[in-house]
């Protein structure tokens, strides 16, 4: 037993230290949740639908470098970030043809509201944006063995 869970902690270990850097965009955010049922166990009839409807809240309103939050001063970037808030509702419906074959498809509505001051030529310059629209649809074929 105790052997197992040597094994399992050093390949944890080990794909913790093989992970690249991540990379942030400008006020993209979305919640890593996963809410569908089939992850849970919940098997598929033939024949029946499952609409799943949730909303995500992020604020994004600290600077951070690496995993620390930093102060302003410490921002030396040509654009430093003032506040992004993502709030997004997304549907998904699911569809099961029969009990090996099944659809899901969603959509997800984003809300966003960003800011931050552009600098790249010394001119310390504010840019806001809000704005609502239907963000990227996704289509998934399951096929049960």
């Amino acid at each position: 037993m105790n052997k197992r869970i040597a094994t399992a902690c050093s390949g944890g270990v080990a794909l913790l230290a093989a992970a690249g850097a991540a990379q942030g965009s400008c006020g993209s955010a979305f919640c890593v949740l996963n809410t569908n049922w089939a992850t849970q166990g919940v098997a598929h009839e033939a024949g029946t639908a499952r609409l799943d409807v949730h909303y995500e809240f992020v604020d994004q309103k600290h600077l951070r470098s690496g995993t620390r939050q930093i102060p302003p001063e410490e921002d030396n970037e040509d654009i430093r970030e003032v506040r992004t808030i993502n709030r997004n509702l997304v549907s998904t419906l699911d569809y099961a043809f029969t009990k090996y074959w099944a659809v899901s498809a969603s959509l997800p509505v984003v809300s966003r509201s960003h800011s931050h001051f552009a600098d790249p030529t010394g001119a310390n310059t504010f840019e806001k944006w809000d704005f609502t629209r239907a963000g990227d649809a996704r289509v998934l074929g399951y096929y049960r063995f």
